[in-house]
């Protein structure tokens, strides 16, 4: 098997980008229709904490900014994650 060439970093990349980023479209869109505070006090009860966090009011601006950063992050991840893989795999 072949070392990762350029090609394979970047659809890696953009698989996980693209990942992080609809998870945030799904946060997102539970925040518009009024489910994001009942989704995570269920969550943090679930895993048996009891935060005081409030959710904050839905804002398109806000939201597009984080679904850009939530790409980014998973785009910067999925590239560390296929550098590491190489190093391993690779030696």
């Amino acid at each position: 098997m072949a070392k990762h060439t350029l090609e394979d970093f970047k659809k890696n990349s953009t698989v996980l980008g693209l990942t992080f980023a609809v998870v945030a479209v799904i946060w997102y869109l539970l925040l518009l229709i009024g489910w994001g505070q009942q989704w995570l006090d269920f969550s943090l009860s679930a895993k048996l904490l009891a935060l005081p966090v409030s959710v904050l009011p839905f804002d398109l601006t806000n939201a597009v900014i984080g679904v850009v950063i939530a790409f980014v992050e998973g785009y910067v991840l999925g590239w560390l994650l296929t550098w590491a893989w190489q190093k391993v795999y690779f030696k």
